[in-house]
């Protein structure tokens, strides 16, 4: 049974929580008290169809939540749950919220489900008359559920969903279980692959590392080369390369060493300094000249 439904930003309803007793419980107002817009939010965790043009504030979320006490296994709705692999509970939280951009969510005791889940659950659990309308008609199981209730084989019809169910998930298990076969399978069959190429390249030790260095310098040649060109501008050419203005920092302390003794050992410091931006010019050019854009080795290496 339905035992309480709340309700908000939905239509004219701010916020509105309602609590019913067992037995008959009897809504009533003038027209356009709002009696239909509490039955169309009851209709929306039953899944019925929802839009934004619902949201009392454009800009915030509703959101409909009745709960509902299931005495037994009633309608077999214990199989429904074991077929869509949901939590059951003999007590039901049911809550859809529809969002500002028209999308929404449903949830059974706190656990996502789909639409299509939410619509089973709704015919087992709620059936809503109105003018020229019968549902429960409309609906083809509930004949079946009414004959096997008058043949007093309810007891059996329900064990039988509930095996039925159990099938169900036990070939989901298997299909599962074969797709991590194959998975592991194809797994298997792409290692070995790569382990036979491993020994037919024959590598000695360290030469695996060596040809992954030497592809990461092809791939990063036309980098590399234009860094080592600027390097050497820098260092020998421009408009002030550091080589030469370091060469004319290293003869104007020759001559101040010359007559200030205390000056000579920045002269020979200055000295040192050019020596080594040379030979730091020296390498520059010579790894310009050694790396090359060099495709068809790449492809091989690779």
């Amino acid at each position: 049974m339905l035992y309480s439904l709340s309700i908000s930003n939905y239509a004219l309803i701010n916020i509105l929580d309602i609590e019913f007793s067992e037995g008959l419980t009897i809504i009533t107002g003038e027209t356009g008290a709002g009696k239909s817009i509490i039955l169309g939010a009851l209709s929306l965790v039953l899944g019925q169809k929802a839009d934004a043009a619902v949201l009392r504030d454009p800009a915030a979320n509703a959101v409909v939540e009745a709960c509902f006490r299931i005495p037994g296994n009633e309608n077999g709705i214990e199989q429904l749950f074991a077929g869509e692999q949901v939590d059951y509970s003999d007590e039901l939280i049911v809550r859809r919220v529809i969002y500002p951009n028209g999308k929404s969510r449903s949830f059974v005791n706190d656990q996502p489900v789909n639409l299509a889940f939410l619509k089973s659950l709704g015919t087992t659990l709620i059936d809503i008359h109105s003018q020229h309308e019968n549902l429960l008609l409309a609906d083809t199981d509930y004949p079946v559920r009414v004959a096997d209730a008058f043949a007093g084989q309810s007891p059996l019809a329900d064990e039988y969903r509930r095996k039925h169910a159990e099938v169900i998930s036990l070939t989901g298990q298997v299909r599962a279980l074969r797709i991590a076969c194959d998975q592991a399978k194809n797994n298997t069959d792409y290692l070995s692959f790569q382990y036979q190429e491993l020994q037919a390249a024959k590598l000695s030790a360290g030469e695996q590392e060596e040809l992954e260095q030497e592809l990461s310098l092809l791939e990063h040649a036309a980098e590399i080369r234009q860094s080592l060109f600027q390097l050497s501008s820098i260092l020998e050419e421009g408009e002030y390369p550091v080589l030469t203005g370091i060469k004319e920092a290293a003869r104007l302390s020759a001559l101040v060493a010359a007559q200030h003794p205390g000056f000579a050992h920045v002269g020979d410091r200055m000295e040192q300094v050019r020596i080594e931006l040379r030979d730091l010019a020296r390498e520059c050019g010579l790894s310009l000249q050694q790396v090359r854009d060099d495709p068809a080795r790449m492809a091989v290496v690779s």
